[in-house]
């Protein structure tokens, strides 16, 4: 259910967390799953993925404007330190639709590796398809979201897909 998969941006104070630091643990989490070359830093295009599992559509220029608001110290990218502070300012995000989002990819992740397998996305399409998939038609799909080529989807392509 694609409806899983969406984060709501939630702005009510009454969802904040009971501390900072445990949402700062769910934000990191949230941080890395975007981070796709786990290089500690968010760039346009790991930007545009978070925003997409928000449910928007987001434009160039928006991505641009929220990374010159995001980027405190101007150099193009937004660390964890910056995503934090952005978070903590524009985003609360309820417990339940941060696991909802962890669960969602866990079912493709069969195996726990963090990153979705060609034999694991081939296994949940044939088990759970509604019609029978050719080996032809799963890797198509497999390679048109698999965006890095490295053989694995990781978080940020798997909501990409959706």
């Amino acid at each position: 259910n694609q409806d899983k998969l969406i984060v709501a941006a939630v702005k009510n104070e009454k969802e904040r967390k009971d501390t900072k630091e445990e949402r700062d643990e769910d934000i990191t989490s949230i941080f890395n799953m975007f981070d796709k070359n786990g290089d500690g830093k968010l760039v346009t295009s790991e930007l545009k993925s978070f925003l997409i599992a928000l449910g928007r559509d987001p434009s160039d220029e928006e991505i641009q404007k929220i990374v010159e608001k995001a980027d405190a110290d101007g150099n193009g990218y937004i660390t964890l330190d910056e995503f934090l502070l952005y978070m903590d300012d524009n985003y609360v995000l309820s417990k339940g639709q941060i696991d909802d989002l962890v669960d969602a990819f866990k079912i493709f992740d069969v195996d726990g590796s963090g990153t979705i397998s060609k034999t694991e996305f081939r296994n949940i399409l044939t088990k759970f398809g509604e019609s029978e998939f050719s080996e032809e038609d799963i890797t198509d799909i497999f390679d048109m979201i698999d965006v890095d080529h490295d053989g694995n989807v990781n978080y940020a392509e798997f909501i990409d897909m959706w």
